[in-house]
């Protein structure tokens, strides 16, 4: 009997402590670049953000932004659209 109540608290101890519907929060995206690129008329280098996004590259040469650790190329003026 002792160790069936034992097992029944640990169970309730880790139902817990694990949060199954943490798992499925959308988690924001870091973007992260050397050079300026523009989201909703705001000017960064660096960022965390929800999805969907536009990044526009306001410079006058190509870009290369890091989104996750996924590199991606944006033309001078150009805009990418992140869904």
């Amino acid at each position: 009997m002792k160790k069936l109540v034992v097992i029944l608290f640990m169970c309730m101890c880790l139902s817990c402590v694990f949060d199954a519907y943490h798992l499925n929060e959308p988690q924001p995206l870091r973007i992260i670049s050397e050079d300026i690129f523009s989201i909703n008329g705001k000017v960064f280098n660096e960022i965390n953000l929800y999805i969907p996004f536009t990044i526009y590259n306001p410079n006058k040469y190509d870009i290369t932004i890091s989104i996750d650790e996924i590199a991606y190329l944006i033309l001078s003026y150009d805009s990418l659209l992140i869904e």
